[in-house]
């Protein structure tokens, strides 16, 4: 089944901690995959009519769907336009770039489908400025997010007071009025999409992430691209997700040149129909933008 990309606009801040413990300023600037993929699954039982907890389980070890981590769109000359993840060392490719623009280039890490066909082929595209982490026309007025965070205070709430020295910071990702958020899903079988769009829908009531209670987190979907395409000509594959490749795939050559990547770890919190939260096992992953060779295999992982 063809890919579908959702635009979701936010109502308000993100909170996605790194899983450093004690730190809750220290964040992941966008959902991952895994943070997407175990919410959806997690509202399994509330959408899917006689789902039961058996039936969750299945879904999270053999998941009928597969979700991309999430991918700023920019709004700019009235047109929507979604940013993919580059892969590392992109701008290696261009020749007789200067140091400074090597520096101003050094943290972007999205751009568009034409600015990644160009950089592929060593060319700085035409008409896109710097903002931040993107490459983004040159007609996009500000930064797509701020890292804002504020002091708190823990509460005993056996009295209702102030707890002396227990001051903390609490940050939060605030995307702007012309940034929306892109998440791309693959439907595996295509009779689960109304199961997993009326999970996504619900997610948006509820809200991802920390502090949900509090407004952090929640969103709508505002617009749904079927078929959604991203033809880079290469004939390398290019993740928009956390991927944890097989043995056998590696045996097979899909990470040897000229594939091109980054490792991450992966763990934090998890929660579970039989514990309330436990900590899960580190995992290393290729990070999102990774190039990696095509073993001819509709999907990877």
């Amino acid at each position: 089944m063809a890919l579908v990309a959702y635009r979701l606009a936010f109502r308000g801040p993100i909170h996605l901690g790194t899983g450093r413990e004690g730190d809750l300023a220290d964040l992941d600037v966008l959902p991952r995959s895994d943070t997407i993929a175990s919410a959806i699954v997690a509202l399994w039982r509330h959408i899917a009519s006689g789902a039961s907890d058996q039936e969750a389980s299945r879904i999270a070890a053999q998941p009928p769907f597969a979700v991309s981590s999430a991918m700023p769109a920019v709004l700019a000359g009235g047109k929507w336009e979604t940013l993919l993840f580059l892969p590392p060392g992109i701008f290696d490719r261009v020749p007789r770039l200067s140091g400074a623009e090597r520096k101003s280039l050094k943290r972007v890490r999205f751009a568009s489908i034409e600015s990644l066909r160009s950089l592929l082929n060593g060319r700085i595209p035409p008409g896109v400025a710097t903002r931040g982490d993107a490459l983004v026309p040159a007609n996009f007025d500000g930064e797509l997010w701020t890292n804002r965070s504020r002091l708190r205070l823990h509460v005993d709430r056996m009295g209702d007071r102030p707890m002396d020295g227990q001051l903390y910071e609490f940050g939060g990702i605030h995307l702007a009025n012309n940034v929306c958020l892109t998440v791309i899903i693959d439907f595996i079988d295509a009779s689960c999409r109304s199961n997993v769009e009326a999970a996504l829908a619900l997610l948006g009531d509820e809200g991802i992430g920390a502090d949900r209670t509090a407004g952090y987190g929640s969103f709508v979907v505002d617009n749904v691209e079927e078929g959604f395409v991203a033809d880079l000509g290469t004939g390398a594959r290019l993740s928009l997700s956390l991927l944890h490749p097989t043995r056998d795939e590696i045996e097979r050559g899909l990470l040897d040149p000229p594939a091109e990547y980054l490792i991450t770890s992966r763990g934090g919190w998890a929660t579970s129909t039989s514990a309330s939260s436990f900590r899960r096992k580190i995992v290393n992953m290729l990070a999102e933008g990774s190039l990696v060779n095509d073993l001819g295999s509709q999907r990877y992982g």
